[in-house]
């Protein structure tokens, strides 16, 4: 909040509103305030980000106003991972960033889906996404823990999801690089370790419970 007002009282308003919309992002990951407030929020960055035509800042977190509209019921799509409604169409505008090469915007909107789509339960269609994401991008361009760490629990649930052999080797090395940024910040992503932790417990069960 100090970073945004700074931005507001210096004049730069590019540094203010992008600041202010990733405030709310972060706070949409992590579960820090009611999708209904965060909602309001954005929606106010938005307008005055058309208001200042920054429509770089406009591309990037349309798609997140979208996620929120998609969580509380107010997207057009069939499913919620599907980001179209209000601020977006997902069909138009993907295709729009990559044929302007607008990277970053294009893998906000892939990395949001995937967000959506695992915290739905559908791992598998997350897995995809972050595939999409990354044919343009890397994660490790976001330069955010919460990204990060959000993409080790997708590859590692994923590897698990495996029907006949579940590729334990790989969720395990998510697992361990999980546990590196959990280390650092505990509070917001160690639940994101635990869950992890479950899923390759449970699996291992069920292949135990199946041999005897």
């Amino acid at each position: 909040k100090r970073a945004v007002q700074l931005g507001f009282d210096t004049g730069d308003m590019e540094f203010a509103l992008l600041t202010l919309g990733l405030t709310v992002l972060q706070s949409m990951e992590l579960m820090l305030e009611p999708l209904s407030v965060l909602m309001t929020n954005l929606r106010k960055a938005l307008s005055m980000m058309v208001r200042h035509k920054q429509s770089a800042l406009i591309a990037i977190f349309s798609p997140c106003a979208q996620a929120i509209a998609n969580f509380l019921g107010e997207g057009t799509g069939c499913a919620p991972w599907i980001l179209s409604g209000e601020f977006m169409n997902e069909e138009e505008d993907t295709i729009r960033h990559a044929l302007e090469t607008n990277i970053r915007a294009f893998g906000v909107t892939w990395f949001l889906k995937c967000f959506v789509a695992g915290t739905m339960g559908n791992f598998c269609l997350a897995a995809d996404a972050l595939a999409m994401m990354r044919t343009r991008t890397r994660i490790e361009e976001f330069l955010h823990p919460s990204c990060s760490s959000w993409h080790e629990l997708v590859v590692g649930v994923s590897a698990l999801s495996l029907r006949h052999r579940p590729n334990y080797r790989k969720a395990l090395a998510s697992l361990k690089r999980l546990k590196k940024i959990a280390y650092h910040a505990p509070n917001p992503y160690m639940s994101r370790t635990y869950l992890l932790e479950a899923e390759i417990a449970g699996r291992k069960s069920q292949q135990v419970r199946r041999k005897i």
